[in-house]
C-alpha cells in the first residue's frame, strides 16, 4: 500500500476537488450583480472561480457595510453545506466581473464524504479564515483610528496581494476604495480618507486609481 505525505495528499486533495468543480455549472456575475440575499435558504453551495464576492450586512439607516471578500478557490457560504437549514447571515454580490460554482448542497455532501482528504482541505482553509476574522477583529476594537488602519492594511498585504520579487512593498489585487476600508474597522470614510493620508505621507502606504501599495515590513516593524 502506497503512503503519500501530507504535501503529496494535500495536492492530490486539491486536484480532485478542482475535478469536480470543473463538472459543474458556472455562473457570470458583473460587478455588482446580487447573487444570494441575507435568509435565503442555502439550497447549494457556491465557489469562486475568478473574481470576487463581497459579502456584507445593510445597516438600519440602508448602508452597506462590508462584511468579507471571497476571493479565487474559496467556498462559500462557509456552513451551508453542512446544515440542511442553513439560512444565509449575510448578502453576497459580485465585487468585482466574477465567476462562480454552483453546486448543490446534497451532491457537494456526497462528494465529500467519499473524498476525506479534500474534506480535511477545506477544513483547514475554514481555519485559515476563521483565523483572519480574528485578525480583523483585533484591528477594528483597536482603540485609535490610526492603528485601527494600520493592523487592516496588514491584513489586507496578507489576505489580498500580489508578491513581488525582491520588493519590500505588496500590491493589492483587488480595487479596494476607502470606503471598502472603512468598513473593515468600523470608520467613517472621512477619517478613514484623512488616516490613509497621514499614512501615505509616513511612507506607510502608495495608492492612486489604480493601484494600492502596503509597506508591510514597515508596518511590521511599527505594530510588532
Amino acid at each position: 500500500m502506497r503512503v503519500y505525505s501530507p504535501i503529496v495528499k494535500k495536492v492530490r486533495a486539491k486536484q480532485v476537488f478542482t475535478d469536480f468543480l470543473c463538472a459543474a455549472p458556472v455562473r457570470k456575475l458583473p460587478k455588482g450583480e446580487l447573487l444570494i440575499y441575507q435568509e435565503e435558504a442555502m439550497r447549494q453551495v457556491y465557489v469562486v472561480k475568478s473574481g470576487a464576492i463581497r459579502c456584507y450586512d445593510i445597516s438600519l439607516d440602508g448602508n452597506q457595510q462590508l462584511i468579507w471578500l471571497v476571493t479565487e478557490g474559496e467556498l462559500f457560504p462557509v456552513s451551508s453545506p453542512m446544515d440542511p437549514d442553513e439560512k444565509a447571515s449575510f448578502f453576497y454580490s459580485a465585487f468585482i466581473d466574477s465567476e462562480v460554482y454552483v453546486v448543490g448542497r446534497h451532491r457537494f455532501m456526497s462528494f465529500l464524504k467519499a473524498n476525506p482528504d479534500t474534506l480535511m482541505t477545506l477544513y483547514n482553509d475554514s481555519v485559515r479564515r476563521l483565523a483572519d476574522l480574528q485578525y480583523r477583529v483585533n484591528a477594528a476594537v483597536k482603540p485609535k483610528s490610526r492603528e485601527k488602519i494600520l493592523h487592516t492594511l496588514a491584513f489586507i498585504a496578507d489576505r489580498f496581494k500580489t508578491p513581488r520579487q525582491g520588493e519590500r512593498r505588496v500590491e493589492v489585487t483587488l480595487p479596494l476604495t476607502h470606503q471598502d476600508i472603512a468598513d473593515l474597522v468600523g470608520l467613517t470614510r472621512e477619517t478613514t480618507t484623512a488616516t490613509l493620508q497621514l499614512l501615505r505621507e509616513e511612507g506607510f502606504v502608495e495608492y492612486d486609481k489604480q493601484h494600492f501599495f502596503i509597506r508591510r515590513d514597515k508596518i511590521q516593524h511599527v505594530l510588532w
